[in-house]
């Protein structure tokens, strides 16, 4: 997708908006929309079932979003009836972490600008699939991690960000019992909680607000192999 730029009137519809019940501000207003969205698709005539079948979800997540974007795209449009120019911004990037015969690991991260001061979002939605007897199965992180061992790999995962960023607030605030716990809940931080696979390593991804303030934004560490077996279920991404 590229830029629009569109000169409203008085009959005229955007992409995202219906402004035509407006007609007291409707002929004055400009609207464009700044949109680069990059999404991983497998490409070629011969595309394995497991191909199409990863590319089939990153469509969904691409649809979700895009539809997210247009519902708060509406009420910000409205919200902001005196900006003469409504500027608004949407990008979908696709990270190929690891592609292989039997697994593909990939991050998408996802910024949307709807206009104001609060209006910008940041957002990261990982998809993980093991391939099996020719289709894509999707890989949780309990798949990754010996049995009773997330909560551990967290609370390790957050003590290495509070090092990394200098947050020192966060340094044994959430620790092995308390991942256990929150993993019970209905809106757990455990069930927010994004990954992804590299040859060597894996990406913990804890996105805004769950553990730090929102200024911090998204948060994330990799951690190498070798330096977790003890908590890994080796014998997925060998």
């Amino acid at each position: 997708m590229g830029v629009t730029n569109a000169e409203a009137t008085e009959n005229g519809k955007f992409s995202f908006c219906d402004i035509s019940n407006r007609p007291q501000f409707v002929s004055a207003r400009k609207f464009v929309l700044n949109s680069d969205i990059k999404l991983f698709q497998f490409a070629g005539e011969n595309l394995t079932t497991s191909q199409r079948e990863i590319n089939t979800q990153l469509m969904k997540i691409k649809d979700k979003w895009v539809a997210d974007f247009a519902d708060d795209l509406k009420f910000y449009f409205y919200d902001f009836e005196e900006v003469k120019e409504y500027i608004c911004e949407l990008e979908i990037k696709s990270d190929v972490l690891l592609n292989t015969p039997k697994i593909f690991s990939c991050i998408n991260r996802i910024y949307a600008y709807h206009h104001g001061a609060n209006g910008c979002q940041n957002h990261v939605e990982a998809l993980n699939f093991l391939v099996e007897n020719g289709h894509a199965k999707t890989i949780k992180l309990e798949d990754v991690v010996k049995d009773g061992k997330v909560a551990k790999l967290l609370s390790v995962t957050v003590d290495k960000i509070a090092i990394l960023n200098k947050l020192d607030y966060l340094k044994n605030s959430f620790t092995e019992a308390y991942f256990a716990a929150d993993a019970k809940e209905k809106k757990s931080i455990t069930s927010q909680v994004q990954f992804a696979l590299t040859p060597n390593s894996i990406v913990i991804i804890f996105p805004a607000y769950t553990i730090a303030a929102g200024c911090e934004g998204i948060l994330s560490c990799e951690l190498k192999y070798k330096d977790i077996t003890e908590l890994l279920n080796m014998n997925l991404y060998k």
